[in-house]
């Protein structure tokens, strides 16, 4: 699978009722006063696509992707990308 999209901020209600803990999903949710499914803890949005020459399937596959990364706080993405274009503009 390769991912195509990660969204930015977390997902303030579970659109896919089918991946809360209410229908036996892994997603711990609680419901407010419109019955909209809010999650206890963060959840993030990820769209992904088959990577190579996969057929796509023609419906909703329910399973586990798990994903491996490294986090990186604001002020430390902007310290490397200033270092960056120092770097660069001073000519090495």
């Amino acid at each position: 699978m390769h991912v195509t999209s990660i969204a930015k901020t977390g997902a303030n209600q579970i659109e896919i009722s089918e991946l809360s803990s209410n229908y036996d999903g892994p997603i711990v949710v609680s419901q407010d006063s419109r019955r909209q499914l809010r999650p206890s803890a963060a959840q993030y949005e990820i769209e992904m696509e088959p990577a190579g020459n996969v057929t796509p399937p023609e419906f909703r596959l329910r399973g586990v992707v798990e994903l491996r990364g490294s986090g990186e706080s604001v002020a430390a993405k902007v310290l490397r990308r200033t270092v960056q274009v120092l770097v660069r503009e001073s000519g090495f």
